[in-house]
């Protein structure tokens, strides 16, 4: 019995020894005892200049979208407008044999004239138009839906 008093009497004063040691610990400055983490976090200077010159870079290298806003058209697109022209003055012409019942002495339209192309009997019941392009002479024969290059 007389141990349990001792005890008793033991850890009452450790037990004030604790409190004063965390008592002594509280007083302490943070940074002794622990690192502290900061809660400000900034981004290094570097990183501007960084993000800055790759920005520029990538608008030198590709042109932003208002720059060019359509894309530009590629040769057989090109070259495509010119073939539906000379299929639009054929039509026009056929139109004209069969409301007069023969073909026009000239081009009926003003597209045909505009783009250059020739139009030429071959006889009194044919016709061929021609016109000149990048890829060469391009040739409609009457009765042939196909143009062909020369």
């Amino acid at each position: 019995m007389n141990n349990k008093p001792e005890n008793k009497v033991s850890s009452s004063s450790s037990w004030g020894e604790d409190i004063e040691q965390a008592m002594k610990q509280i007083e302490k400055p943070t940074s002794k005892t622990k690192s502290v983490v900061s809660k400000n976090h900034t981004t290094p200077p570097w990183v501007l200049f960084v993000s800055i010159a790759i920005l520029l870079v990538l608008i030198v290298l590709r042109a932003p979208s208002y720059v060019t806003p359509h894309p530009v058209g590629k040769n057989r697109d090109m070259e495509s407008g010119s073939r539906v022209a000379m299929l639009i003055v054929a039509e026009e012409i056929e139109q004209y044999r069969l409301e007069n019942g023969k073909l026009p002495k000239d081009l009926p339209s003003d597209l045909g004239r505009s783009l250059g192309i020739e139009y030429a009997k071959t006889n009194n019941d044919h016709f061929e138009l021609q016109m000149t392009s990048s890829e060469g002479r391009l040739v409609l024969r009457d009765g042939s839906s196909t143009i062909s290059v020369l």
